[in-house]
């Protein structure tokens, strides 16, 4: 399980690294991403479950990215060459692996949480660093994840395979 752990790290800081220093994700990277990233599912969970997770979480960010395109579509009057001028491809591959990664409501509260995250610290870094014409999207998210595995290899009570994780925190916030 340690070397797992350490394939997975490994492999998201190196997606991190290619997209922060060259703005492109290598093929070698995703596919040794994907490896890495469906074994450590298929090793944690059975095969059905995480096969269905990972079919609601590309319903999921279907739908996302979707809405998305209608918003380009629609207000800002040009949908056409979504894919390569607002979103990468690299960033879009990257996905794919991702989707193994967690279950569904996880996979949502961890998607929009480390959204954000990458879009307030490149706002911040452009403010007070240098202008950045593009985001580096898979590598910040990489960075994100690779944090969010640390923790939950660290704190014994954090498990992106179960949703009960999240709803314990809301029945927390309810309270």
């Amino acid at each position: 399980m340690i070397l797992l752990k350490t394939l997975l790290l490994s492999s998201l800081l190196f997606i991190a690294y290619e997209d922060f220093r060259y703005r492109a994700l290598s093929l070698y990277a995703i596919i040794s991403f994907f490896l890495v990233a469906v074994i450590y599912a298929f090793y944690l969970q059975s095969f059905k479950t995480a096969f269905f997770s990972m079919l609601i979480n590309l319903v999921t960010l279907t739908l996302q990215l979707a809405a998305t395109w209608l918003y380009f579509r629609i207000f800002r009057k040009n949908g056409s060459g979504f894919i390569n001028t607002k979103l990468g491809m690299g960033d879009l591959l990257f996905y794919v692996p991702v989707l193994f990664l967690f279950s569904p409501l996880n996979f949502v509260f961890i998607h929009i949480g480390s959204l954000l995250m990458v879009l307030i610290g490149f706002a911040i870094y452009g403010t007070f660093v240098k202008q950045v014409k593009t985001i580096p999207l898979a590598g910040g998210l990489s960075v994100v994840f690779s944090a969010a595995f640390i923790l939950s290899w660290i704190l014994p009570g954090i498990n992106f395979y179960d949703d009960m994780f999240i709803a314990d925190i809301l029945f927390m916030l309810q309270r």
